[in-house]
């Protein structure tokens, strides 16, 4: 989000210079100001206070103890109060007079209605006494009152019940009772904003006589002309705070769209310098601060930080400062930027923000304001996503602890550290919700919905809204001018007679083809530069498509009856494995051979036959964190880019080290202020930079770069807090490893323990091609259903070619030779499959040659099974076969993968529903939840024998999680491919934009051969050349929708409907 003080700012009101021409007028430069102005800005009563200094340029004597400010406070030990505060809650220029409008301010649901009988806004709880409905979804009457639409109770701008329908015009006025009245809140308009008193209590009925909203004099100012807005932000009140303070961040976070005036030196692509920062003032009533010589910043708490510069003067053909004596200055020019910050709910807040200014007042009076938000939300848009897991992970690391998981060592961040500082004494660290929430924040949900500006802007500015609802029209019109262009040139004869002479054909055709190409220009122009919100309405059309299912391979092997039907993808066990098959060895413990599930049921119906499973003689526990994990395979990293992945709980960013030639896996934390560093960039030195203030890191996790340290200063990126934790990380099988644990004694501890090893992985004879795919249910579900051959050609029917009966079920013998901590072995079909502990499970195949002098066909199907977070989980899989090569190397990897896809997608609901079931009676009651009695569970029964002897049942997320899985989201989201699969899939991710384009080319060839037969003489062209033309016109178009629908199904979401099968 855009700083409030740099020391060259652009008001960010408009789009950048790539989209729009950016006049020179908007731009203004801070300068020193007298300070006597604060005190009409803000009446307080004033406390007992002396000078202080901000965060000291020079470390602490001791390098590995964070430089802090000397912030001085109230003598006296006062409590801020939340709820006797006015709220701003929004522009009255959005609000419509005819609907109520649903808000929540401070965690309290509240309604906006204008009531015509008083003249004025006022703002009520959102609750009909009755039900407790909500009085936003009703209307206003014809007489001027708020009715509830559930029961059409209605209520006066007082609150009174003013009729009740359901009452009996001859009994008693139950209207009148107190109980049946609406809660009002004080309410006012300041400033052009509807502001409110959360406290609906009689007393405070008159409490704007006695205290007022913050007043900006530049607001009520008339030669000054406001640039207003607002947006719904999806983090917390603290964070959009703490981020408006922090002018440092700009030229990192909005690199490319905000100009700021480049240093003396530039030590990197974006120019970030020191910025010298300090604080007045800091008390119970927010705090006044100082930017170097640039201009005064004021936070009025608990909701205003203003921005305010000294006046410069025009003459008329320049700007200079006010003490110049050629001329005398004709006019003054002032800008200053306004934030009103409310506190929504945790993780929740809004921003309304005013730039008011005294010049260029004619420009953006006929500049419309709906193009200035466009500016403004690409600006807000431009760190919204990594200050939304910043609160994350501040939250992570405690609310009051912050001062010490954050490294702030330099001057640019004194107003960051007095907001904290202020927030810590008056106010206990956060927000007061009384209670109404757990502390816990809402879950992240997927990228393009958290950055929607639809619901977060376009909704509440009806500017925007207007704009979008004409932009809409726009393009319906220019496509139905475009046909019908196309249509009259086609059907017109060669020569058409009007009134004053002859139309030629040529003249006639070139003017319809004109309007035809000026139609489409106008049109992708706007789709592309004006679009204010990413909805795709041809999804939304296009998901009631039913899918057309092709035989594929299925992960889990199949019985061998069923295997025979495939020569390449379905493989059939031999009666002896190869001598190539080797068990991974692990260390040996005292064992006997086990034997499984009997196929018959015990005679105690009760209390079905378990397995006789063998364990270690010393029951030892699984260490989580003292394993290799799989990350990710290496053909689907690009070196360019960082990327984040989350393994155990852990936030990682992994990235390619240049300088070493090797892969990096780092805490995906930068230790500044907790930005996540996956947001950032590689530069050009190699190094890994955090995109909110430009910290750079070397492959080791040393800082090796702070911009905003003065070069002749301390060395403070030398400090062992300014480090990010760096993990141990190998790439081994063609897939990035890592260790869970960055303490030091880990560093070389893949000379003492190394991942485990697929020999046939490396072997050049094989073809591997490998994949990877996101779950929403959790490492548990997964392996449970990658051991479990006997839910195939049930929950994949149709998938597979199988016919015993419908689906093709039947009895599967397995046996389960050893389990212990490293994981256990089984025995079916006659081959060998192996569990590693915890991540890897291997089911290794023979096949006999088709003829004598060929080599025994060998294969395995082996899959990665990585824990990710209560409720999800990563599988990487690969299937490395030393026949049927040639497949392989024809076909893109990517068509592999769709087919894989369909079979993971067939299952994946129902499996995101289990997973619930047994969170519901408890991971340890499992075995008696469940009702396993048959041989072919006897893998899924021994895993979850080993997680309950080994692991207590589940996995130790080392206590970041509370348990409770994460809300199910709709089927469509669930289910969708492109953010589990698409976008982490080098081939898919390509074959997905070349489909795309493809179908705008076809799109293109068919407009294209349509407009060539209309513009064509008719004696110029064959009526077998138009015909053809005209065919290929509708075969294109009828390919391109054909394309749309399969990359809707195969890209996005393909529906299962099991019983419709």
């Amino acid at each position: 989000m855009v700083g409030v003080r740099t020391p060259y700012v652009c008001i960010p009101s408009l789009v950048s210079e790539t989209q729009f021409a950016k006049p020179k007028l908007i731009s203004f430069q801070f300068n020193p100001m007298n300070c006597s102005s604060f005190s009409r800005i803000h009446q307080k009563t004033p406390s007992k206070s002396k000078l202080f200094t901000t965060i000291s340029s020079s470390p602490s004597s001791v390098p590995t103890v964070t430089p802090e400010p000397e912030l001085e406070v109230d003598s006296q030990g006062e409590k801020f109060d939340w709820y006797a505060q006015w709220y701003p809650i929004m522009l009255v220029c959005d609000l419509d007079k005819r609907v109520p409008h649903a808000k929540r301010v401070m965690g309290l649901d509240i309604v906006l209605w204008w009531d015509r009988n008083e003249s004025t806004w006022k703002v009520f709880g959102d609750a009909c006494p009755h039900r407790l409905a909500p009085l936003s979804e009703g209307r206003i009457d014809q007489w001027g009152r708020l009715q509830c639409v559930y029961h059409g109770w209605c209520f006066n701008g007082s609150g009174d019940c003013k009729f009740i329908p359901q009452a009996s015009p001859d009994g008693p006025p139950v209207h009148t009772f107190k109980k049946a009245c609406a809660a009002v809140y004080p309410s006012t308009v300041h400033h052009d904003i509807v502001w409110f008193w959360p406290n609906s209590d009689p007393q405070y009925k008159d409490i704007i006589t006695k205290k007022q909203p913050p007043t900006i004099p530049e607001l009520d100012d008339p030669s000054f002309i406001k640039l207003t807005g607002c947006r719904d932000i999806p983090y917390g009140y603290e964070i959009l705070i703490e981020n408006l303070m922090d002018p440092a961040h700009v030229t990192y976070a909005h690199y490319g769209i905000i100009r700021t005036r480049p240093p003396k030196v530039k030590a990197d692509r974006e120019g970030g310098c020191p910025v010298e920062l300090s604080v007045k003032k800091l008390g119970i009533d927010g705090f006044l601060g100082d930017q170097d010589q640039y201009g005064t910043n004021k936070f009025i708490a608990p909701c205003v930080s203003y921005a305010y510069s000294s006046p410069v003067v025009d003459k008329g053909e320049g700007i200079v400062s006010s003490d110049g004596t050629e001329k005398p200055p004709s006019r003054q020019q002032k800008a200053s930027l306004v934030f009103f910050c409310i506190p929504v709910s945790p993780g929740r807040s809004r921003l309304i923000w005013v730039f008011p200014q005294n010049f260029g007042i004619w420009f953006f009076k006929v500049f419309p304001r709906f193009l200035t938000h466009l500016g403004v939300n690409i600006v807000v848009d431009s760190d919204l996503y990594l200050l939304h897991l910043e609160e994350r992970k501040i939250m992570d690391s405690g609310l009051a602890n912050w001062q010490k998981a954050c490294f702030v060592p330099t001057k640019s961040d004194a107003f960051v550290v007095g907001f904290r500082r202020w927030l810590k004494k008056y106010a206990g660290g956060q927000v007061d919700w009384r209670g109404k929430y757990s502390g816990a924040l809402p879950p992240t949900p997927p990228r393009e919905e958290l950055m929607d500006r639809y619901w977060s802007h376009v909704v509440s500015c009806r500017s925007c809204s207007a704009a979008y609802n004409r932009f809409n029209a726009l393009e319906v019109a220019l496509q139905v001018a475009s046909l019908a262009s196309i249509g009259i040139a086609a059907a017109t004869k060669q020569h058409v007679k009007v009134q004053n002479g002859w139309l030629t054909s040529s003249t006639r055709t070139s003017t319809t083809m004109t309007t035809i190409m000026l139609c489409n220009k106008v049109y992708w122009k706007y789709g592309l530069i004006l679009l204010i919100s990413p909805h795709s309405h041809t999804q939304a059309e296009m998901e009631a498509l039913n899918a057309s299912f092709v035989p594929s391979p299925h992960i889990p092997a199949t019985p061998a009856k069923v295997l025979r039907k495939s020569q390449f993808l379905h493989f059939q066990f031999c009666s002896k494995p190869s001598s190539f098959v080797q068990s991974y060895d692990r260390n040996k413990s005292s064992s006997k051979i086990l034997t499984t599930l009997s196929s018959s049921v015990s005679t105690e119906t009760s209390d079905p036959t378990e397995p006789a499973l063998e364990t270690d003689s010393q029951q030892e526990t699984i260490d989580w964190y003292a394993q290799w994990y799989p990350v990710m395979p290496v053909c689907d990293l690009d070196k360019r880019v960082p990327h984040a992945k989350k393994v155990m709980g852990l936030d990682l960013v992994v990235w390619w080290d240049r300088n070493e030639n090797e892969w990096k896996v780092f805490d995906d934390t930068c230790p500044h202020r907790l930005a996540p560093l996956s947001e950032g960039r590689i530069d050009q030195w190699g190094r890994l930079q955090c995109v909110y203030h430009g910290w750079c890191f070397n492959g080791s996790g040393d800082c090796k770069f702070i911009p905003q340290a003065p070069p002749d200063g301390p060395p403070v990126h030398t400090f062992k807090k300014a480090c990010v934790a760096a993990y141990p990380t190998t790439v081994q099988n063609d897939i990035v490893w890592f260790w869970p644990n960055s303490s030091p004694e880990y560093k070389d501890i893949l000379s003492s323990k190394k991942p485990p090893y697929i020999a046939e992985l490396d072997d050049p004879s094989y073809i591997k091609t490998m994949g990877n795919r996101e779950f929403p249910f959790g490492y548990e579900i997964l392996i449970e259903n990658l051991v479990d051959p006997a839910h195939v050609p049930y929950a994949h029917f149709k998938l597979l070619p199988v016919k015993l009966d419908r689906e093709g079920g039947a009895p599967i013998d397995i046996t389960i030779n050893k389990l212990d901590k490293e994981g256990f072995h089984a025995s079916r079909f006659g081959g060998i499959t192996n569990f590693m502990a915890p991540c890897v499970y291997k089911s290794a195949f023979s096949l006999p040659p088709k003829n004598g002098n060929e080599p025994q066909r060998r294969g395995l199907l082996l899959f990665f099974c990585v824990p990710v977070g209560p409720g999800k989980s990563r599988l990487i899989y690969t299937f490395p076969r030393n026949f049927g090569v040639w497949m392989d190397r024809i076909m893109p990897r990517w068509v592999f993968h769709l087919w894989q896809n369909r079979i993971l997608d067939s299952d994946l609901y129902l499996l995101h529903l289990e997973e619930r079931k047994i969170m519901e009676v408890g991971p340890t009651n499992w075995q008696k939840a469940c009702f396993v009695p048959t041989k072919s569970d006897a893998q899924v029964v021994a895993f979850r024998r080993w997680l309950k002897t080994y692991s207590g049942g589940q996995v130790n997320w080392g206590g970041k999680f509370s348990g409770v899985l994460p809300p199910t989201p709709p089927k469509e989201q669930l289910m969708d491919r492109y953010r589990s699969h698409v976008v982490n899939c080098s081939s898919c991710s390509l074959a997905y934009k070349s489909l795309n384009a493809l179908e705008v080319a076809l799109q293109v060839i068919s407009f294209g051969s349509i407009g060539a037969v209309a513009a064509t003489k008719q004696n110029a062209m064959s009526a077998a050349a138009r015909t053809s033309l005209v065919l290929m016109a509708i075969l294109c178009f009828a390919a391109s929708r054909w394309l749309a629908h399969f990359i809707y199904k195969n890209f996005h979401f393909h529906d299962y409907n099991h019983a419709l099968l």
